[in-house]
């Protein structure tokens, strides 16, 4: 099967490249900065350079495409809000002008999407525009362990306050694996949620990252009222303004997370999922 990727560089699409193609399917991606294309994915895959809004270059993308995969990670300032319904909206035109085959988006799950945070009720409308597409198939995936170390700053996870219940959690590599085997049936379920069986809080969750952490993440920090100190206090300290950005995924200037050594498996929390599992 030959598939479109439409964000391969996000948290999930890049994974979701990688495992399509491990199970012999064809890749095709389309994405703004070269530079962010791993040099085996120029050799292995069919990559086209630009613009979702250049729609010549998308339409060409979408040449003999079976299957459109679109992995929208969510913008980083809310200037930029529109970004998503507008992306979803292109993609479905170009789709139907093409001949039309099945989209498969990838949108959030639980309270946080269900939130009036500015980057969700954009998400809602571009899930909106999918739903009624007749080839439209949206998948709400759960909390991902790994988008936990989107929190970190300077060797501490700044968590924001707000979300007290527990929720379900499942790491990035099991829910690759589970979003593969939805998009590979002959016809793809119209909605569908991939979500995990261990059920902890955000800071459950994150003491248990740290805690199998071999150096950098030393604890945590939650600042409950933090947007509005950040809104209203300029004299305040580097990390109040990170929690800003980190926590609204607002970060252009910290550190890669992904440098932060861990204990055996570069997966951490699924290594975490595991072990709870078994004790279970």
């Amino acid at each position: 099967m030959r598939f479109l990727v439409l964000g391969s560089a996000s948290l999930l699409g890049a994974g979701l490249c990688e495992e399509l193609a491990a199970r012999g399917h064809a890749i095709t991606i389309l994405t703004a900065d070269p530079r962010r294309v791993p040099e085996s994915w120029k050799l292995r895959f069919r990559c086209y350079y630009g613009q979702i809004s250049n729609a010549h270059i998308l339409h060409a993308a979408l040449e003999d495409a079976d299957r459109i995969l679109f992995a929208p990670s969510h913008p980083r300032h809310i200037s930029l809000s529109q970004t998503e319904p507008t992306h979803t909206q292109m993609i479905l035109e170009a789709n139907s002008r093409s001949g039309g085959c099945p989209v498969l988006k990838l949108t959030s799950w639980g309270a946080v999407y269900e939130s009036q945070w500015w980057a969700m009720a954009a998400r809602r409308e571009a899930d909106q525009l999918a739903r009624l597409d007749p080839h439209g198939h949206l998948f709400a995936v759960g909390w991902l362990g790994e988008a936990l170390l989107e929190f970190l700053h300077k060797g501490i996870f700044w968590i924001p306050g707000g979300f007290e219940g527990k929720v379900l959690w499942i790491s990035r590599s099991q829910a690759i694996r589970r979003l593969c085997d939805l998009f590979l049936l002959p016809v793809p379920p119209r909605l569908q949620e991939v979500v995990g069986n261990t059920r902890m809080t955000l800071p459950q969750a994150v003491s248990h990252v740290v805690a199998r952490s071999v150096s950098g993440a030393t604890g945590t920090i939650r600042f409950p009222g933090a947007r509005k100190l950040v809104r209203f206090s300029r004299w305040l300290p580097e990390s109040f303004q990170s929690l800003e950005r980190v926590a609204w995924g607002c970060a252009m200037d910290d550190p890669d997370p992904g440098e932060l050594p861990w204990i055996g498996d570069e997966d951490p929390f699924a290594q975490v999922l595991n072990k709870l599992e078994d004790e279970a």
